[in-house]
């Protein structure tokens, strides 16, 4: 008995117009029909979905390298179509995209462009304010750049200018500030007694004391130096320091001021300087590491490491008995005798402010003995000197 063939239902025909494969060719399709359950489907659904360009440009991708493996493998089909990239959607403008200003451009010139010439170019350009974006070329970036960077010569005459003529070793300059320490504490001195401290001639020749042993102090520190010092290894032992006397260079400087209180802080602030100049030696202070290890017979003229006064064999012990040695002895020129008297007592207070700030710098050379490659390439200074040039002690 034969069975009676089923008459297709309203749903039916609903269903069988609505599934994809009954749904015509579409000719933005370039991978032709695809079913529900295909990856290609899902995937552009997610596009539509997201709309996110980047999502769609994979698909794009991955659609191309599948028809490319049709082709290859020679099967039947329609023809390969091209896929046609999808255009980006306008961008607004600079100003109106969340905060505006200048906005930077690079870009790669392909196949000359607008360039001339021909080739690939890489051009790196400016957006100001939303505007057309600049181009930086040879004939226009490097000559910005050419006006703005001295030549050698300039830069040689701004050396001189300066005074930099390449030495290795600082010169001169230094004492400024003992000699602004020296002139405060010795009008606090002259503040202990109530009596002189209201005395407006009093405080004049303190000021002018006080003046002229800071300015004769700056000139014999430009022109000192040090000279003698024993060079063992990285260490330096010893040395003298050489200088013009500080008394002559104090009379020079206190010149219009009271003679006889001139003359009497000169002498015992001299006599002073001349014993702290003379315990002032290097103790063994390793300034010179490169001479520790040298690579050649002879070690090459080396600038040491900068090493403060305080850290060597100097001390203010010789500025401490300054007040006897200013006393006057005629009582009729009490305002002189304070003056003195305060700018002696205010020394010793200076020098230590002063010690640690100055530097001293040496230059040091010597030979290596025991070099000799290749079996000993590298030994150190034994019995080397260092000096230092005129005014070796800076800074304070």
């Amino acid at each position: 008995m034969g069975r009676r063939r089923r008459t297709p239902r309203h749903e039916d025909e609903q269903r069988l117009k609505s599934s994809p494969e009954q749904q015509p060719e579409s000719k933005d399709d370039p991978a032709g029909p695809r079913r529900a359950d295909s990856p290609q489907a899902g995937v552009a659904r997610l596009a539509e979905v997201a709309g996110n360009q980047a999502v769609a440009g994979m698909l794009q991708r991955f659609l191309d390298g599948e028809q490319e493996q049709v082709e290859e493998g020679g099967g039947g089909g329609r023809a390969f179509e091209p896929i046609v990239q999808q255009e980006e959607q306008p961008t607004a403008p600079v100003e109106q995209q969340g905060g505006g200003g200048d906005q930077f451009t690079i870009a790669d010139d392909v196949d000359g462009g607008t360039g001339g010439g021909g080739g690939d170019r890489f051009v790196i350009g400016e957006n100001v304010d939303g505007g057309a974006a600049g181009q930086v070329t040879a004939e226009t970036g490097p000559q910005d750049f050419q006006a703005e960077m001295p030549t050698r010569e300039e830069r040689a005459q701004a050396r001189e200018a300066r005074g930099g003529g390449g030495a290795s070793v600082p010169r001169g300059g230094g004492g400024v500030l003992l000699a602004q320490q020296l002139r405060g504490r010795a009008l606090a001195k002259l503040g202990e007694d109530p009596l002189q401290a209201r005395d407006p001639r009093a405080r004049d020749l303190t000021e002018q004391l006080a003046d002229a042993v800071g300015r004769a102090w700056v000139t014999w520190q430009s022109a000192a130096s040090i000279v003698g010092v024993f060079i063992n290894g990285p260490t330096a032992n010893g040395g003298q320091v050489v200088g013009p006397p500080l008394s002559s260079l104090i009379m020079s400087e206190a010149a219009g001021v009271d003679v006889s209180a001139a003359r009497a802080l000169s002498d015992a602030i001299g006599s002073a300087h001349a014993t702290f100049t003379a315990i002032l030696k290097m103790l063994g202070n390793p300034v010179f590491p490169s001479f520790a290890a040298m690579p050649s017979p002879v070690a090459p003229p080396t600038p040491s490491i900068p090493v403060p006064v305080s850290a060597t064999s100097a001390n203010i012990g010789p500025f401490f008995a300054l007040e006897r040695g200013v006393a006057l002895q005629d009582p009729r020129k009490r305002q002189e005798a304070s003056a003195a008297s305060a700018v002696a007592r205010a020394m010793p207070d200076a020098v230590a402010f002063w010690m640690p700030l100055a530097l001293v710098n040496l230059l040091g050379t010597g030979p290596v003995p025991t070099f000799a490659p290749p079996y000993v390439p590298v030994g150190p200074v034994i019995g080397g000197v260092a000096n230092s040039p005129p005014g070796g002690i800076i800074g304070g």
